[in-house]
């Protein structure tokens, strides 16, 4: 399993989420599943947060776009079954990080699908 991962902070006065996103694959063929992975904290103590998921397909449309929170342990895990008849290309995966009294943040991952 090849994982990567994009951490996203701001260093601000405030308090700032840290965000990582991690996607199990690169490269993804059409009719496959894309999973991945958001992990949110302050400091070192898990966050629940809210989350709006975005994946933008190569012609800057959104092809996939919804909401939901991560666990108390600060995780969520999910998947895109990618379409059949996608457009074949770089996609970008967009996760947005928020809570009251907190600084968003925003991680954004690219990957590829192929044939």
């Amino acid at each position: 399993m090849t994982t990567s991962e994009v951490t996203a902070s701001r260093s601000t006065s405030g308090r700032a989420i840290i965000l990582s996103l991690w996607i199990e694959k690169e490269r993804i063929s059409t009719g496959g599943v894309l999973w991945f992975s958001v992990s949110t904290k302050w400091q070192d103590d898990p966050l629940v947060t809210s989350l709006r998921i975005a994946i933008i397909n190569p012609s800057g449309q959104v092809a996939y776009d919804y909401k939901r929170e991560t666990s108390s342990s600060g995780i969520a895990n999910m998947n895109w079954l990618v379409p059949r008849n996608a457009t074949l290309g770089i996609y970008t995966l967009a996760v947005t990080a928020s809570k009251e009294g907190y600084i968003s943040v925003e991680a954004r991952r690219a990957f590829e699908v192929i044939w």
